[in-house]
């Protein structure tokens, strides 16, 4: 936590598909997998509060 914003790191430890759900919604989720590879994370809002995580992946959300 910091006084502009909460982060909460999410990783997929499994080789699998995984949704997470979070009681917050308006987050922005950063997100890298495989399919980012080298690219920089996916930027997306969280809506609905569901996140869906690829196999090994990282997510960090960020709200106020």
């Amino acid at each position: 936590m910091t006084p502009e914003a909460k982060t909460l790191l999410i990783v997929n430890k499994r080789n699998g598909t995984i949704e997470v759900r979070l009681p917050l919604e308006g987050a922005l989720v950063e997100t890298v997998d495989e399919a980012t590879g080298e690219d920089p994370p996916r930027r997306a809002m969280l809506t609905p509060r569901v996140i869906s995580l690829a196999p090994f992946a990282v997510a960090m959300a960020s709200w106020r």
